[in-house]
């Protein structure tokens, strides 16, 4: 039926935010934290883009959620359909929760 259907959507839904939200972290990390070898680029890139473009690339762990979840989306073989949408927002969601956990402050 309908709603068996939607609950196991949903699952999968969940299942591609838990398992994509550390790879973003992962991007983000290698390339703004000190002393991990995506540092140096992270920092050039990060002067030479103006921030709409560099914040959702990898220094903010929220926005990265729309092209990152939009790219491992499609990358599996998602479709553009409502969960599409859900899959980024709940990404962004657990990155957010993970990036106050990293750092211990609102990202």
């Amino acid at each position: 039926n309908s709603m068996s259907m939607n609950a196991l959507a949903l699952i999968d839904v969940l299942f591609f935010a838990v398992v994509f939200s550390p790879v973003c972290i992962a991007i983000h990390v290698i390339f703004t934290n000190e002393g991990m070898f995506g540092y140096e680029v992270g920092n050039f890139l990060e002067a030479a883009l103006p921030e709409w473009i560099s914040k959702p690339l990898f220094t903010c762990p929220t926005c990265m959620a729309s092209i990152w979840g939009s790219l491992f989306w499609f990358c599996s073989g998602g479709s553009f359909s409502g969960w599409w949408i859900v899959a980024v927002f709940m990404l962004a969601g657990l990155n957010s929760i993970a990036s106050a956990l990293l750092y211990g402050k609102d990202e």
